[in-house]
């Protein structure tokens, strides 16, 4: 008999053993949350922008926006249709991209070859040539055109660009180089104004 109690004591442990696992896993199960209920993304819009001033022939652009999420450089197309008036440039309609980005996809209007940006104040400049892209103008909620400069990381890597620190853009082509103070747009603050 002694050995009989010994083999059910076995059985009973297993037993016990086998129940609390399966407790152990219903409870986990039903303290799972439901597969509906779970946003992995919550994606926020970013409030923050980095930009910079530069020129397009006499054109002022006050806050070129730095994208190192974009290959290429973006204009809107009203800023577009100022360099076809002012400057006699055409865009090149064959030369259509398709974007894809977060939000999307967004087809361009066309291109401009060869855009000179000049970065830098007074005779302490830099110029930087690009490729363009043209995106259709978009409105903001007020009904007005949204004018984008978006000078992207090809245009980032042939002006020779350091890693942002201290607020300041470095540039350095051909052995020249030169720093240029960033402004950082905040949607945000803008807002509450």
């Amino acid at each position: 008999k002694v050995e009989g109690s010994s083999s059910s004591a076995k059985q009973d442990t297993l037993c016990l053993n086998y129940t609390i696992k399966q407790y152990q896993e219903a409870q986990l199960y039903q303290n799972w949350l439901d597969p509906l209920k779970i946003n992995f993304l919550q994606i926020k819009e970013p409030n923050n922008y980095t930009t910079i001033s530069c020129k397009v022939y006499d054109l002022e652009i006050p806050h070129a926006l730095l994208d190192i999420g974009s290959d290429g450089s973006y204009i809107s197309e009203n800023i577009a249709n100022h360099f076809i008036k002012y400057f006699r440039l055409k865009i090149d309609r064959k030369k259509v991209y398709r974007l894809t980005d977060a939000v999307g996809e967004k087809q361009s209007i066309g291109s401009f070859s060869d855009i000179p940006v000049i970065i830098g104040i007074g005779n302490d400049t830099l110029t930087i040539s690009d490729e363009f892209s043209v995106l259709p103008t978009e409105k903001d909620d007020n009904g007005n055109d949204i004018s984008l400069f978006i000078l992207g990381t090809r245009w980032q890597h042939q002006a020779g660009w350091e890693p942002i620190v201290k607020g300041k853009f470095i540039a350095s082509v051909n052995g020249k180089s030169i720093t240029i103070p960033l402004s950082v747009y905040n949607k945000d603050e803008t807002k509450k104004k």
